[in-house]
């Protein structure tokens, strides 16, 4: 176990043909079978840091483009109000001192018109690199830079700046890095079922993994305002990064379940007392043994032996049947994860059993839902414009409302039609739409900030309810309800789908449509059980 089943990157291998054909079919692996990593050793996590390769197209790369990134780079800073310039350091000044990235050189000295040299990239390299296992390393010159802008928010409490990378030119050249297996509909019907549960926020999580020497030329070096910044983690504004975060937490789960596994034999108590552990237990689960991993665990919280752990991205859910089950699993799976640099403040862990009615609701959220007093409510963040609408405005409006689970699927479809009264009468998106139409738009609009007052019990018993399935179908829609029954009482809605008929099915009888409705019930559930008891 351990490192034996992680696949390691292996720094000496070229890019062969024969690799490149591999790599095209990577993106359909899952996210663990299709990247390249190793954890590596850092005196910051005990556990050892996870260092992830990119994958790559082919053999070909980004070009140099120097001179572009900077000038863009210092355009973005250029007429900032004194309050933005004191914002943008700021948030470029909390990534150098949790030592994330360094500054190279300020580009304006050379207005903007000479890279960085070697000396330069070095002595960067080993100011970011001290205290790991790429200490003493000889740097890769820059060969592509990542251009920057900023992004104000001025009612933003924690962050009102933020650096926004583009990483559009080096998409390009990267594969995604696995198919995701992250499913936020699943992730949600799984958080429902917990009777209690802790909400955890890995802190900065993209930045906790870092780059492999074999891409840094390519993927590292970035101009943000005037100066040249050198990154040591991973390019976590990338279309792979969710899968760099995705395979490394994998490992993290797999590890913690070898624990659980090694420990079930060394005593009859559902916690683990970690200092039951002994080396040769510790060396065969753990992803980088060593003795300072050993006396972590050891010094840890104890370990239970059944753990249920949600991840989405960088969410983290643990839940059971007691508040203390929930928070033993909580504690466990933090320390864990700690140890590899994916860090949790505790402080802002949200606990089921904690809420009550007086929290402010904009200050909860539940992957998306608001969440206040044990209540899910959708969100709309939508409005329309008081003068005349055009198709472009109405779109906006219109997928405004958030409700991936579908707990008012009605106005999700409500929704639709009037997207489809649209469609078929306006062709630009700068066309206004007619006063029917917009009446009809506004009052969807209203009903959907009304709505979002309306809050359903965030618990349902999945585990001890059957489940009832309701499906149908009208000349336009078909749906698919599902909810828990204990023979008496009928839950509330867990979960629904809906939809519209394409304009060539409009013709079809209704006992047809309802047997498509039936079919996409049948397809629901296929695809949530999962994510059921």
């Amino acid at each position: 176990y351990g490192l034996s089943d992680t696949t390691v990157a292996n720094y000496d291998d070229d890019d062969s043909g024969d690799e490149e054909d591999q790599l095209c079919d990577e993106d359909n692996l899952p996210p663990w079978e299709a990247l390249r990593r190793e954890w590596a050793y850092d005196e910051t996590t005990p556990l050892g840091r996870p260092v992830v390769r990119a994958s790559w197209k082919d053999s070909s790369r980004p070009p140099m483009n120097y001179r572009q990134a900077a000038a863009r780079g210092a355009r973005s800073t250029k007429r900032l109000t004194t309050a933005q310039v004191e914002a943008f350091q700021q948030a470029l000044k909390t990534y150098l001192d949790r030592g994330f990235c360094t500054i190279v050189q300020n580009n304006a000295l050379d207005n903007y018109n000479k890279g960085p040299s070697f000396d330069q990239c070095q002595q960067a390299w080993d100011r970011l690199t001290k205290g790991t296992h790429y200490e003493g390393t000889t740097v890769m010159k820059p060969k592509h830079y990542t251009p920057a802008h900023t992004v104000f928010r001025d009612n933003h409490p924690t962050t009102p700046c933020r650096i926004v990378l583009d990483y559009r030119v080096l998409n390009k050249y990267l594969l995604r890095g696995g198919r995701t297996q992250n499913d936020l509909q699943g992730t949600l019907l799984q958080l429902r079922g917990f009777r209690y549960f802790v909400a955890s926020d890995i802190s900065k999580a993209f930045c906790q993994m870092k780059a492999s020497l074999y891409d840094l030329a390519y993927t590292n070096y970035t101009c943000i305002g005037d100066y040249t910044v050198l990154w040591s983690s991973v390019s976590f504004g990338t279309t792979s990064a969710p899968n760099f975060l995705e395979c490394c937490t994998h490992d993290v789960t797999e590890e913690a379940e070898a624990l659980q596994g090694v420990g079930a034999s060394l005593t009859m108590s559902p916690l683990i007392d970690p200092h039951l552990y002994n080396d040769e237990d510790l060396e065969k689960v753990l992803l980088l043994p060593s003795p300072e991993a050993f006396d972590y665990i050891r010094l840890g919280p104890h370990i239970p032996k059944e753990l249920v752990l949600l991840k989405y991205v960088d969410d983290l859910f643990n839940g059971g049947d007691t508040p203390e089950i929930a928070t033993q699993a909580n504690d466990f799976s933090l320390h864990l994860l700690g140890g590899h640099g994916f860090k949790v403040d505790a402080i802002k862990n949200l606990r089921s059993w904690s809420q009550t009615t007086t929290e402010d609701t904009s200050a909860k959220s539940l992957l998306g839902y608001h969440y206040r007093g044990e209540l899910l409510s959708v969100v709309y963040s939508g409005s329309l414009p008081g003068r005349v609408t055009t198709k472009r405005e109405a779109c906006s409006a219109l997928a405004s409302l958030y409700d991936p689970l579908g707990i008012f699927i009605e106005y999700d479809l409500k929704g639709r039609l009037i997207w489809r009264r649209i469609c078929e009468n306006y062709k630009s998106w700068s066309d206004p739409i007619d006063t029917n139409v917009a009446n009809d738009l506004g009052d969807w609009v209203k009903e959907c900030q009304a709505v979002t007052t309306q809050g359903v019990p965030r618990h349902v018993n999945v585990r001890e309810q059957p489940l009832l399935v309701c499906t149908d179908a009208s000349t336009d829609l078909w749906g698919v309800d599902i909810r828990c029954t204990d023979n008496t009482t009928i839950s509330t809605r867990l979960l629904s789908r809906g939809g519209v008929f394409p304009k060539g099915q409009t013709a079809w009888t209704i006992p047809r449509k309802e047997l498509v409705a039936l079919y996409k019930g049948l397809q629901l559930l296929r695809m949530m059980s999962p994510y059921l008891p």
